[in-house]
């Protein structure tokens, strides 16, 4: 149903309503795709300024929170997956003395995965962004 107004023409309110849902969902999942990002983009620079496993532990770990997170309001397979090998990188990591420091071939390595993690979900969210989610 349509309201008209003087010459103008007034969608209904419903629809309105609509709309204003689908932008607060998607101010919603932009949000949430920052929170997961940052820390991720701390990750890959605590790797370049090759700084302990321990401090690069609790970044990733903090993104992985993040990213368990948007998993409860939207499940997106591809996350699933990251999440999947940051949990592996994780048990991994545990094992590794918590003063040490990568060397520079594993921190290229795991540079280029998160790289590959950070892309995906960057990418995803720009999608729903666009599509209304």
């Amino acid at each position: 149903m349509v309201k008209v107004l003087i010459g103008a023409v007034m969608p209904d309110d419903k629809t309105a309503m609509a709309d204003e849902n689908i932008e607060e969902e998607i101010k919603r999942f932009q949000e949430l795709g920052e929170k997961i990002l940052i820390p991720i983009d701390i990750v890959i620079n605590r790797l370049h300024r090759r700084e302990s496993v321990r401090r690069l532990y609790f970044a990733l770990a903090d993104s992985r929170e993040r990213l368990i997170q948007f998993l409860n309001i939207k499940k997106i397979d591809s996350f699933v997956i990251i999440l999947l090998q940051m949990n592996q990188l994780l048990n991994k990591i545990t094992q590794i003395d918590q003063d040490s420091y990568f060397s520079d071939s594993e921190s290229l390595k795991l540079i280029m995965m998160i790289s590959k993690w950070r892309s995906t979900i960057y990418q995803a969210v720009v999608s729903m962004t666009k599509n209304g989610y």
